[in-house]
């Protein structure tokens, strides 16, 4: 349960944007050109969220350069495309401070992130850096300005495959504890927690421990899920409502709320 656990501590202080300092041994999976870049990028989103958000195509390009595998091919998108989960590290770093910029300067970021580099990859490959995401904000918005990046991986069905594997067939009626490791088999943060906000996905003592665990996450959560079901919903309130009756009836007092706050951001196709 690592990963979900880092995603609570991280953002319950993220108002001391002290990040960076544990930036080494986040990154020690990367290749050291590849670590450099990222630690550097993760201090830019701290400093200069504006000059990070100019800086992400071109950190993007130079993280990709050095792919040891192409380092005589100039690009590793001659040898089966970017490698998402290095970039992900920059999507994460900028989705650090995503949720905490102004409407404008969201919509300045979406436009260099979705526009200038997932729109210009093809649709499987923008999928897969989505669904690595951990930001709910930043990977909220992203799927609300283009559906059709949606991960597969974060369907009930991969839930349910990595639930058996722990030999419990029967998701809704998993312990929490068994049910940790199901969770963290998921493709970030954001994306479990939207399983376990879905209405009859696990059981409602998981549930309720899940959000007594993660509650800086949850909040998150439903922010995001608020505008993906207003947007998803075509803004029609037929449509809406039937969304909202596939959440836990816990959660819907609060997406309510979060659907009339609207505060989340939307690119024009």
């Amino acid at each position: 349960m690592g990963k979900l656990l880092d995603f609570e501590i991280a953002f319950a202080q993220k108002g001391a944007r002290d990040f960076v300092t544990t930036s080494l041994s986040e990154f020690a999976a990367l290749e050291v050109g590849a670590q450099k870049i990222a630690v550097t990028y993760r201090a830019l989103c701290r400093d200069d969220v504006r000059q990070a958000i100019d800086a992400f195509v071109p950190l993007t390009e130079a993280v990709r350069a050095v792919n040891p595998c192409v380092e005589t091919m100039g690009s590793d998108a001659i040898v089966g495309g970017p490698n998402h989960t290095w970039v992900a590290w920059l999507l994460n770093s900028l989705g650090k401070v995503y949720e905490d910029l102004s409407p404008e300067v969201k919509k300045l970021a979406l436009e260099q992130v979705v526009v200038r580099y997932l729109d210009e990859r093809r649709s499987d490959q923008a999928t897969n850096h989505v669904e690595l995401i951990e930001d709910p904000a930043l990977a909220g918005d992203i799927v609300i300005s283009r559906p059709e990046y949606w991960p597969e991986r974060t369907t009930l069905a991969t839930y349910e495959r990595a639930a058996a594997q722990g030999n419990d067939t029967n998701i809704t009626h998993a312990t929490y504890e068994r049910m940790r490791a199901a969770l963290d088999a998921l493709p970030s943060p954001f994306w479990a927690a939207r399983v376990v906000a879905r209405k009859g996905w696990t059981s409602p003592p998981v549930q309720s421990t899940f959000y007594r665990e993660h509650p800086v996450l949850m909040k998150s959560t439903l922010r995001a899920l608020a505008g993906i079901i207003v947007v998803h919903g075509k803004h029609n309130a037929t449509v809406i409502e039937d969304k909202l009756t596939r959440y836990d009836w816990r959660l819907v007092k609060e997406l309510r709320e979060n659907i009339a706050a609207k505060t989340w951001t939307e690119l024009a196709k």
